[in-house]
């Protein structure tokens, strides 16, 4: 039978743009939740159902099954909830804890969503994953599948369009990455590439945009494009510096560095700054003696380098 206190060792993340689910499996402060919750690299914000708030450190990663594990600093010993050592048995009963569409809970909808529970059966055991027929949904990943005797059996990973067919990472691969945890490669990041357009003081450009970051902390940038009026091609180079604001569909970005930019073949030393909010940046740069300005729109189809 299910009991209300195990959503006290179940947690929020907010990781971005990301909002998940995270069950607490230790006293100290461990909590297992999917990888995808944490891929961008940018720390997890942790709420806990009592309110407290923590920033977390992801300590290991499993990317091929799904799974992460966070740390955070209690200042008291933390409710959690095992893990079952062995899977559980087919048409076994079992509740998902989570969040589905967590980022909706205000208003009308307030003390709904968050902290929700949703009943189903173990519908097949696979060698990756487990198959349930409990209502899962987005804000649900991370999340535990819970037996009835409050042990977590599963971490909620993904659902197909089809009705009550989701899939949850085993805790035998989680047991296996707490006892030979992977901290990922130490030049993890990301990379984006897309259209874009430049306004000069003289031109506007079209251009095409790449950028690579180390770690979401450091990002390369270098864009080429040529003029709506029949200037000189130009091109860019940048190196700069990343901080992360803001939570949930608020999330963005704030790049500062500087570089060269190229035009008619001369190079000439610019301060960067470019504002990114989801897919989308927008940004300066300033040429020093005398100080001219550009101003830059482009749009980036981002993806992932290696496992941070």
């Amino acid at each position: 039978m299910f009991s209300p206190g195990w959503l006290d060792a179940v947690v929020l993340l907010v990781t971005g743009p990301s909002w998940c689910s995270g069950v607490i499996v230790d006293p100290a402060g461990t909590i297992a939740t999917a990888y995808h919750c944490v891929a961008n690299g940018a720390k997890p914000r942790v709420e806990s159902h009592d309110g407290q708030v923590w920033i977390g450190e992801v300590v290991a990663r499993d990317p091929a099954h799904d799974l992460a594990l966070i740390r955070v600093q209690p200042d008291a010993p933390l409710p959690f909830l095992p893990l079952r050592p062995q899977d559980p048995e087919l048409g076994e009963r079992l509740w998902a804890i989570g969040h589905p569409f967590a980022s909706a809970s205000g208003g009308k909808l307030a003390g709904v969503l968050r902290w929700s529970i949703s009943e189903g059966i173990v519908a097949a055991v696979g060698t990756w994953y487990l198959q349930t027929d409990a209502a899962l949904n987005p804000g649900n990943s991370g999340g535990p599948l819970v037996d009835s005797e409050g042990r977590v059996v599963g971490i909620v990973s993904r659902k197909l369009t089809g009705d009550n067919v989701a899939f949850a990472a085993r805790t035998t691969y989680l047991a296996q990455l707490e006892a030979s945890p992977s901290r990922g490669s130490f030049f993890g990041g990301t990379y984006g590439l897309g259209p874009g357009l430049l306004l000069t003081s003289e031109s506007l450009y079209i251009t095409g945009n790449v950028w690579i970051s180390v770690r979401d902390r450091a990002v390369v940038r270098g864009w080429a494009g040529i003029s709506t009026e029949g200037a000189f091609p130009l091109g860019a180079g940048t190196v700069e510096v990343r901080q992360r604001f803001g939570r949930g569909a608020l999330t963005g970005t704030v790049d500062l560095g500087g570089g060269a930019l190229v035009q008619e073949g001369r190079p000439a030393p610019v301060l960067s700054a470019r504002l990114g909010l989801a897919d989308v940046g927008f940004g300066l740069l300033l040429q020093p003696g005398p100080w001219t300005w550009s101003l830059s729109l482009d749009l980036g189809i981002p993806g992932q380098i290696g496992v941070f």
